[in-house]
């Protein structure tokens, strides 16, 4: 592509590569927070399995009234069908309950499949946010997974969608949208100047 002046060509160049960078930056974020909220979990729960560690070398501490000691639980996974999933699981006590949900989907590829699973144990869902102490799971239980959809799975917390209330393109489309067009217009009123 020739340009008429160097202007023009840097002109084009900032347009093309804002609207990129705007489209990453809007479009992949919801992406971005996944992963870095994957990272966050993984690094904490690598920073308790060595606490926990660390706490078999180091002399035992009294625990303050009210709190829960780190302890490793044993558990074992099952699905509807009584098929074993995960068998004698190890999970700490201060662990979300999605570590171990996360473990069943990995154990049998759920994610691939686009499907889900939800841990149930005594009638009770077990939900993601839950801490393993704070649930009836004990050392040596056995809970049920139960395959669902990817459809059906709750959505992650802090976001609600009801086709009802749409209103329109979200925030990120509109900026991205207005960017567009107003660097095609003022390229295009910068190119009517220019051949005049």
């Amino acid at each position: 592509v020739m340009f008429a002046t160097p202007c023009a060509a840097t002109w084009f160049g900032l347009w093309i590569g804002g609207s990129i960078v705007l489209y990453v930056v809007c479009f992949a974020w919801d992406r971005a927070c996944l992963i870095c909220q994957e990272l966050t979990s993984m690094i904490d729960a690598w920073f308790l399995r060595l606490r926990y560690q660390l706490s078999s070398f180091l002399p035992a501490r009294v625990v303050a009234p009210g709190s829960v000691p780190l302890t490793m639980i044993s558990v074992s996974v099952y699905l509807a069908s009584g098929e074993v999933c995960l068998y004698d699981y190890q999970i700490l006590s201060h662990e979300q309950v999605s570590a171990l949900r996360d473990a069943v989907e990995r154990k049998l590829r759920l994610r691939a499949q686009r499907t889900a699973c939800r841990l149930v144990l005594s009638g009770e869902i077990l939900t993601d946010d839950m801490q393993v102490h704070d649930t009836p799971i004990e050392d040596g239980c056995s809970i049920t997974a139960i395959i669902v959809p990817a459809e059906e799975e709750a959505p992650p917390r802090g976001t609600s969608w009801n086709r009802a209330e749409y209103n329109g393109p979200d925030c990120c489309t509109r900026l991205f949208l207005t960017v567009w067009l107003v660097g095609w217009a003022c390229g295009e009123f910068f190119a009517a100047t220019v051949l005049e």
